[in-house]
């Protein structure tokens, strides 16, 4: 047997939205297919999904861009406004004469990323550079999936099913908020695939054991159309390390008040899951006893490409912000060195025991103990830090990463010494938190032979993972540094310009440190309630309950 589907709408019936002169196109079409049956008889049967999705959209984009005379440095219309905008000569502060900028002062760098980047404005009044383009161009997003299922009967004892999907969604995604022929779209295909696997095989009448294993991954790469290594070259900028011709990500040109091209960090997270479990049920008398273990060790990957710099102008020097960048005086710049990927290793461990137990008709419980163990995570290289309280160091695993995998930008005053030195675990650099167990009970009661009225009540401690999320914070410190600088006049010169914004020493910025404690512990929640439910006449019933928990640790 099989099914067919398709969903299908238009943007017939939208509102022109409030930014675009036209109505918006969104058009979408999810569609599907599920077919089933035997492949053996009364043994083997399949059932598979296919399920596709195509959506049409338009993206509007309300750039503020340079009016057409700031764009050859007039900036005479800014005299009309209140207050008036007086552009002045950062060298001598004399005002420019007309509100005009010589062309001859202008940044070569600065003019090719002007007619590289900014349209002329298409929207308002010639004097307005707020929100003055206005277009809306094609975007959407197509998604197909599918999932497929065998299931065998072995014998009346013995079931098995397979299990396999597939997911991927790659969206048409213009972020940079500028025409698409300018800047491109976003480039992402964002896929995940699982596999699995389940036995239940019936031992005894009493005893009944069930058995899954599981994988997933999950594979996020994304950058935009730009990269950055040639923008660098064509604008003549100084400074950075040479790196790849093919990395996807651009200088950040920051322009207050003006339309900062965007473009997505270039990335490639993955993330592999394995599981295995296996679940034990035990029925004898009014007892209902489970038990059970799981192992799922996990990988977490993430390529995180260099950046190209940061370049902020603003209105510092000659009280505009646009005039400023026109001569190539930012205010501020920012260089941050590439490090190496991010390679996490863990694995978590859970197992329980509970048991319901019918005391009597009317009155029940449950009660067990549950224990979950997170090993600390490690990186693949042992490219990663902690902090040690006690010296006041930075603490890497060995002798090889400090001396091979440091930065060479990180401060030299701020110390650091090796897990050995220190007293630490030498890979995760932490302690794991063994003392994770998490007892629970409950009871349900009726205390009147008409099964009116029943009390509940429960209390339980529950635990939180400690994730690669909590990991991802030793990934810092001394492997990846950022430098910032902020510019000046000194001797009637600037100290930074567009094309040679950085220093041969920089200054570091603040190093963010978010250690973790060598004793982190899980935290665990305690929860309890106690209900009373009263059943009334004309199907009317009540319930009052009080339910509390505390976080610990």
């Amino acid at each position: 047997h099989g099914r067919l589907s398709w969903y299908n709408t238009t943007s017939s019936l939208n509102a022109r939205p409030y930014f675009s002169t036209t109505k918006a196109q969104n058009i979408i079409n999810d569609f599907g297919v599920s077919v089933g049956g035997p492949v053996i008889r009364n043994k083997t049967f399949y059932f598979g999904t296919f399920e596709g999705l195509r959506q049409r959209q338009s993206t509007i984009v309300t750039p503020s861009l340079p009016t057409l005379k700031m764009r050859q440095g007039d900036f005479s219309e800014l005299l009309a406004r209140t207050p008036a905008t007086i552009v002045r000569d950062p060298i001598t502060s004399q005002p420019y004469s007309n509100n005009q900028v010589p062309s001859s002062l202008f940044s070569q760098a600065s003019v090719k990323w002007q007619n590289k980047f900014f349209p002329t404005p298409n929207y308002g009044p010639p004097e307005l550079f707020v929100a003055n383009f206005r277009a809306a161009y094609p975007s959407g997003n197509r998604q197909d999936q599918f999932d497929v299922r065998v299931d065998h009967y072995f014998s009346p004892k013995n079931t098995l099913y397979a299990r396999v999907s597939y997911r991927r969604n790659q969206p048409l995604a213009l972020d940079s908020g500028l025409p698409p022929d300018i800047t491109g779209y976003r480039w992402q295909v964002r896929n995940g695939r699982l596999a699995a696997v389940s036995d239940t095989w019936t031992i005894s009448p009493r005893l009944v054991n069930e058995f899954k294993a599981g994988f997933s991954r999950n594979l996020n790469p994304r950058g935009g159309m730009l990269t950055g290594q040639e923008i660098i070259d064509w604008l003549g900028i100084q400074g950075y390390p040479k790196q790849p011709a093919d990395v996807r990500n651009i200088p950040v040109v920051s322009i207050q008040g003006f339309q900062q091209v965007a473009q997505v960090a270039g990335e490639t997270p993955a993330e592999n899951t394995f599981q295995y479990l296996d679940q034990m049920t035990y029925l004898r008398g009014r007892h209902t006893m489970k038990m059970g273990v799981e192992l799922r060790p996990q990988q977490s990957n993430d390529i995180i490409y260099p950046q190209f710099g940061t370049y902020t102008f603003t209105n510092r020097f000659t009280g505009f912000a646009y005039s400023d960048f026109l001569i190539g005086l930012p205010q501020s710049t920012q260089r941050t060195l590439p490090r190496a990927g991010q390679y996490s290793r863990y694995w978590s461990m859970s197992m329980f025991v509970q048991d319901d137990f019918k005391v009597s008709r009317n009155l029940s419980l449950n009660y067990g103990l549950r224990y979950e163990y997170d090993k600390p995570a490690v990186d693949k290289y042992d490219t990663v830090f902690n902090f040690d309280l006690r010296s006041g160091s930075m603490v890497v695993p060995t002798d090889k990463i400090l001396k091979e995998s440091i930065n060479p930008a990180f401060p030299a005053q701020i110390p650091i010494i090796t897990a050995q030195q220190a007293g630490y675990p030498t890979r995760p650099l932490r302690n794991g938190d063994r003392n994770n167990f998490q007892p629970r009970v409950g009871f349900a009661w009726r205390p009147q032979a008409s099964g009116t009225t029943a009390i509940r009540g429960g209390y339980g401690v529950y635990m939180d993972d400690l994730t690669a999320d909590i990991f991802s914070r030793q990934y810092g410190g001394p492997f990846r540094v950022t430098e910032s600088f902020t510019n000046n006049i000194v001797s009637g010169a600037p100290v930074l310009t567009f094309t040679k914004p950085f220093l041969q020493l920089g200054t570091p910025g603040a190093v963010s440190i978010e250690a973790l404690a060598l004793n982190l512990r899980n935290p665990q929640i305690h929860q309890w309630n106690f209900t009373i439910d009263r059943e009334f006449a004309f199907q009317t019933g009540l319930r009052i309950s009080y339910v509390g928990c505390k976080s610990t640790r």
